[in-house]
């Protein structure tokens, strides 16, 4: 099974904003990104989210301007120095909250993105009556690879319904079929 094994908070953070206003024209990871991120700030504290939404989606200042959909895709965040003030709280002392904050939204969108992939369905790929695919004896950059296929389902690749895996299309556009694995 397929997990993130990583998580820039920021990165969804800053697109917030974008997700939010854009909700019915994003692409398909954007939706993904989106669902985990709006579902991990549903499961923190009203404290932190509100910590993190001053910092990121009341932001004005708009970034990374998208010159195909004509939007800005993100936001810079405000500074401390400046969100600190208004809080009547010491620079450090709001560092740490922010930091406690952005890493409890990391490890609630850890537990979202397992959720979501322990879902998807596990399935190997077939060809003909019984041969399985198994793997890649060479991958070319000329798209012209040549594979390895076991009659034995036991050997045969797992895959993961997932909806970003270019390797899955490439190789149904061949003529494999998916076999559920039971």
């Amino acid at each position: 099974m397929r997990y993130k094994d990583h998580i820039n908070i920021k990165f969804y953070l800053i697109r917030w904003k974008y997700y939010q206003e854009q909700r019915y024209y994003l692409e398909d990871l954007e939706k993904e990104n989106a669902t985990a991120l709006f579902n991990a700030l549903n499961g923190i504290s009203v404290e932190d989210r509100e910590l993190l939404s001053e910092k990121y989606y009341k932001s004005t200042i708009k970034a990374d301007f998208d010159f195909k959909k004509e939007v800005y895709r993100t936001v810079k965040p405000i500074k401390n120095s400046e969100l600190c003030l208004k809080r009547n709280l010491s620079e450090e002392r709001y560092t740490q909250k922010m930091r406690l904050a952005e890493h409890n939204l990391k490890n609630r969108m850890f537990e979202i993105y397992n959720q979501m992939y322990e879902k998807l369905e596990e399935f190997k790929l077939m060809i003909g009556k019984s041969l399985y695919f198994k793997g890649y004896l060479n991958e070319s950059k000329t798209g012209l690879n040549e594979y390895l296929l076991s009659q034995s389902m036991d050997e045969g690749m797992i895959f993961v319904e997932d909806i970003n895996n270019r390797e899955y299309y490439d190789l149904i556009a061949l003529g494999f079929r998916k076999v559920p694995i039971k």
